[in-house]
């Protein structure tokens, strides 16, 4: 039950992005979309949800968490960048 958004850039003129839903529809195409808005490049997102129900059936619950962790990381990893590069 994996689900995973990538966005790669190239050069300016050709980007590679995709999204893989694995048995949650919609999940990794969410994912996508929120690397999408929030501007962000050469970045895998690989998420693994555990859970004990039938596959296929992400829940709006789900979903949420999903998102909400990966704003998390990417916020974290966002302010890390800066403070590395204020430190340079």
């Amino acid at each position: 039950m994996g689900n995973n958004a990538s966005q790669v850039t190239g050069d300016s003129t050709y980007i590679t992005e995709g999204y893989d839903d694995g048995n949650e529809e919609g999940c990794g195409q969410k994912l996508l979309s929120l690397l999408q808005k929030m501007g962000v490049e050469n970045i895998l997102i690989v998420v693994y949800v555990w859970h004990q129900r039938m596959p296929g059936h992400c829940t709006t619950e789900v979903y949420k968490m999903v998102l909400d962790r990966a704003k998390d990381l990417l916020t974290t990893l966002h302010l890390k960048v800066m403070e590395a590069e204020h430190m340079l």
